[in-house]
């Protein structure tokens, strides 16, 4: 029985049930007790008549019996005892007392006898032919029949004391099934009042489980069930704007953890994989699916156990496939309010450009010093063998002071380029106005064309009819084609092409300067564009180049939010070009 409804509705029934049977066995006790008093005290008034009034004789016993009543079929009996407590005679009912019969096993009897004192009244009960009997013992005196009385023994049937008592058991039992069906009606009806709110509020309760927190109970009463139910409805209240707020705060996560530059991994204190945003899984190339295994093994830190051993730390991971990869792995343990790990955050910072610019940082500042550590070392020697007495010899002493004008010359050239390039990584606004690229190739190319000449190299420029012009500065992308056009003529024999090729599409102004040169090597064209990077160092050196026209191309190029590229094989030649956006794209894409 599992419904509160039937529970009270049981327990009330139980309560009614226990209270009306302990209310009869009390009053059918205190009934049986009343009657049997009575019909002692009415044995007892007929034996006293009988024997105070001198009634026991032959002549006024038989009349006396019958008034008493002892001649009734259904009423008491009468038997007078002789001293020895044999019967004499009996009135009444045949209950198996002849005259001669002993009667001292009766308890009253028997009592009268062992107390010879006592008058009596004795009283005890008699059981004959499935009847009960309440008896009574009296010593008297008189003579009957020829016999001298000791005793007068009364009898008295409890079959009508019994009946009655049957007949109030049963009135009591009727009550009691009237009052079971009472108390079931009525305390279905009050179960009812208690049970309803109850479900109601189970109901709302399921649905708050399943995820709706827009629901409420009806507050029916001010009882303690009104006050589950405003205490539920405040609860729902408070979880509803708690969960909002977490949600709340969960999304802001979500999209800091997704779109933050830095990768984020969680594991717990089992090893399990609980958080690992986007970022994390682009800089270790991991799928989106990637278990804990996958990324653990991709780690390399051992198991999720030793990880958890390692936080707090502070570790550089570099990884060489699929790409080169340098990380900075930050590893915390999150901590529970008693003190306990309950898991590790590992932050990873993508430290590949970083370590590439901190390299190229080096190499410069070598470079640098390389470039300028050579002519310095040139001029010095120079000067103090002029200063040790070379000066005297005038032709000599010329020779020399040309090395020393000439390395002087390499130096200001470096420094230009490196003031240049400095220039352009700190000027963030430039001056820019429409620049027509297939006129300013034709000015590079009349420059350089004697350049050409005095290599017997053939310079040749192919040109559109017509261009759209490009936003930019002119003095920049004019040091773009001088700058590359130098090379093309500088590194091709005797003897070779030089093409320079302007065209346009529908977006972009493309330039092109193909030349029959000595191009480069698969393995170095990736790097032509860095600062002081030279195919062949001994050689450019000798050609008097600083290893830094590409660089600042490239720099210009980027700056003009154009793209510039580099194609060769060696013994073929090579092509460098660039391309800008036109004018007119340029605003329509920055009125969009």
């Amino acid at each position: 029985m599992r419904s509160i409804q039937w529970r009270i509705v049981v327990i009330h029934v139980l309560l009614v049930v226990l209270a009306m049977v302990l209310i009869s066995v009390y009053l059918l006790n205190r009934w049986q007790d009343y009657y049997i008093n009575l019909f002692e005290h009415d044995l007892e008034l007929k034996g006293r008549l009988l024997r105070d009034q001198d009634l026991l004789n032959d002549s006024d016993l038989i009349e006396a019996a019958a008034v008493l009543g002892f001649d009734d079929e259904q009423g008491s009996n009468l038997v007078l005892l002789n001293k020895s407590m044999q019967a004499i005679v009996a009135y009444g009912p045949d209950i198996g007392i002849k005259p001669g019969s002993s009667l001292v096993e009766n308890k009253p009897v028997g009592d009268l006898l062992s107390q010879p004192e006592e008058e009596g009244p004795f009283v005890g009960l008699y059981y004959q032919g499935g009847v009960e009997y309440l008896t009574m013992a009296i010593r008297a005196g008189g003579h009957v029949e020829g016999q001298d009385i000791g005793a007068i023994f009364l009898l008295q049937p409890l079959s009508g004391v019994y009946s009655i008592l049957r007949d109030i058991q049963g009135t009591l039992l009727n009550a009691t099934v009237l009052a079971v069906v009472v108390i079931i009606v009525l305390g279905l009806a009050l179960a009812r009042t208690i049970t309803k709110p109850i479900l109601e509020i189970t109901s709302q309760a399921e649905k708050l489980a399943a995820g709706d927190f827009d629901i409420s109970v009806r507050v029916r009463s001010r009882d303690e069930i009104g006050r589950l139910a405003e205490v539920f409805n405040y609860l729902t209240k408070e979880l509803r704007q708690s969960l909002n707020a977490m949600a709340n705060e969960k999304g802001k996560l979500e999209a800091i953890l997704a779109y933050m530059s830095n990768g984020v991994i969680a594991f717990d204190s089992e090893g399990r994989l609980m958080h690992i945003n986007p970022t994390a899984l682009e800089l270790l190339s991991l799928p989106s699916e990637a278990t804990a295994d996958e990324v653990l093994a991709k780690l390399n830190l051992g198991s999720a156990n030793d990880i958890l051993h390692l936080a707090p730390a502070n570790l550089e991971l570099t990884f060489t496939e699929p790409k080169n990869t340098v990380l900075r792995a930050y590893l915390a343990p999150v901590m529970s309010h008693s003190e306990q790990m309950t898991g590790v955050v590992v932050v990873l910072q993508d430290m590949t450009e970083q370590s590439r610019l901190d390299q190229m940082r080096r190499d410069f500042v070598a470079n640098v010093s390389h470039e300028l550590r050579t002519p310095l070392t040139t001029i010095k020697s120079y000067v103090e063998t002029l200063l040790d007495g070379a000066i005297s010899d005038q032709e000599l002493a010329l020779r020399f002071l040309g090395v020393v004008n000439e390395e002087s010359d390499r130096m200001a050239r470096l420094v230009s380029d490196l003031l240049t390039l400095s220039t352009l990584d700190n000027l963030k606004v430039r001056q820019k106005h429409a620049v027509y690229l297939d006129e300013l190739a034709l000015e590079v190319a009349n420059r350089l064309a004697v350049a050409a000449q005095q290599k017997d190299l053939h310079l040749e420029i192919s040109l559109p009819e017509e261009v759209p012009p490009v936003l930019a500065n002119n003095d920049e992308i004019e040091q773009v084609l001088v700058n590359i056009v130098s090379n093309a003529i500088k590194f091709t024999p005797s003897g070779g092409d030089v093409l320079l090729t302007v065209y346009a599409d529908e977006q972009n102004v493309t330039t092109l300067v193909r030349d029959t040169g000595i191009g480069i090597p698969a393995e170095d064209l990736p790097r032509i564009f860095e600062r002081f990077y030279r195919v062949d160092k001994a050689r450019s050196r000798q050609m008097g180049g600083t290893g830094l026209g590409l660089a600042i191309a490239h720099q210009i190029i980027e700056s003009h939010g154009g793209r510039i590229w580099a194609e060769s094989e060696l013994g073929q030649g090579t092509v460098i070009g660039f391309s800008l956006p036109i004018a007119a794209a340029r605003e329509e894409a920055g009125n969009d």
